[in-house]
């Protein structure tokens, strides 16, 4: 021996030997490494200074870790590689699942007998704004919009642009009205602040800051409020 901080391990046939190196971490919690060196018949003898947490073979030495990475926490970002739930919606104003399925919870669109016809009708707490749903279309008017329409409010001809044709594919389309709207008649039903309705395909949110509603289908809709619409 060289010294008292080293050891010699030196083999004449084929020999094994295991050398426990452990390594100590300042690193509160820790574990101790340790490694397990293999040495061949007629192989240079393997050296490792005690205290030093390695083992070095001389020329012609075969070392063999016995180290095994720790497994990462389950859903971690080694194990998963999932996207992120969106936290905000497609366009401003919408909620963060609009265009998806209707959530869990939602309410169906009563029909509404006073139509004369199979129609589900409901209406905002407000009255401005309110839907309609048959088996024909499917749109939600904004009555402000007639008589002070939002800044870049697309417009078709000389008629106010108020009616949002939600459609069965591609982004909704505004444009004019002739008959009044069912959601103006007393009786229909209100989509409180908060409520998620459904009819069909059809998903509607209801909250203070306006009404999104969309195909759950295309995954087309739009946000609609007395300062804006944004088709999505």
């Amino acid at each position: 021996m060289t010294g008292p901080a080293a050891r010699t391990i030196a083999t004449a046939g084929l020999l094994t030997a295991a050398l426990a190196l452990t390594a100590c971490s300042d690193t509160p919690g820790q574990e101790a490494v340790t490694s397990t060196v293999t040495v061949q018949a007629g192989a240079s003898p393997v050296t490792g200074s005690a205290g030093s947490g390695q083992a070095t073979p001389a020329s012609g030495g075969t070392a063999s870790s016995g180290v095994t990475a720790p497994t990462p926490p389950a859903g971690s970002a080694a194990t998963s590689a999932t996207t992120p739930a969106r936290t905000a919606g497609p366009v401003a104003g919408a909620p963060s699942f609009a265009g998806g399925p209707a959530p869990a919870g939602a309410i169906p669109v009563a029909p509404f007998a006073g139509a004369g016809i199979n129609v589900a009708v409901f209406r905002m707490p407000s009255g401005n704004i309110g839907c309609e749903f048959s088996d024909s279309h499917a749109g939600c008017g904004i009555q402000s919009y007639i008589q002070q329409p939002p800044a870049g409010l697309p417009q078709a001809g000389s008629e106010p642009s108020w009616w949002v044709d939600l459609g069965t594919s591609g982004q909704p389309t505004i444009g004019p009205k002739g008959d009044a709207p069912y959601f103006t008649y007393p009786g229909v039903q209100v989509l409180q602040w908060g409520q998620v309705a459904r009819h069909g395909d059809y998903v509607c949110a209801s909250a203070k800051t306006g009404l999104t509603c969309w195909n759950s289908t295309t995954g087309h809709g739009a946000f609609m409020s007395k300062q804006a619409y944004r088709p999505f």
